[in-house]
């Protein structure tokens, strides 16, 4: 008797095609993408049907508008959550500065400002790039 666990079946759903799409406009390697869905339980063979036939898609510009509208949601979201973390970076690097500065004898401390304010551009970047995402 066959253990149904074992085959992995592709879940071909618009939220992959649009993870797929994003991580081929970002210039990510087939061989990477096809790595990532199976590590997720996928087929090696459907896979890589998969990632070809979205690849030849987007290039011959046959995507379907709701896929291309993900894509560019899971682009925005990662600018979003990048933009957060250097934000947050900055201000506890500032924060932790500022505590040392008044406990110890320097009493100079850093303020990061490059990085909260790259951090906040990114996230505004990423925020109008999902409202704008059709």
């Amino acid at each position: 008797m066959e253990d149904q666990g074992t085959s992995a079946t592709p879940q071909d759903s618009p939220e992959t095609e649009a993870f797929v799409r994003a991580q081929l406009q970002r210039g990510k390697a087939r061989g990477k993408i096809i790595s990532k869905l199976v590590r997720a339980g996928w087929d090696f063979d459907h896979a890589s049907v998969a990632v070809d036939r979205i690849d030849r898609n987007s290039r011959s510009g046959q995507d379907d508008s709701r896929i291309k509208g993900l894509a560019e949601r899971y682009v925005a979201r990662r600018h979003i959550v990048l933009g957060a973390a250097w934000f947050l970076l900055g201000i506890f690097v500032t924060l932790g500065t500022y505590r040392l500065a008044t406990e110890g004898a320097s009493g100079s401390y850093l303020v990061a400002w490059g990085a909260i304010g790259g951090g906040l551009a990114e996230m505004i970047y990423g925020i109008r790039a999902y409202w704008s995402a059709k």
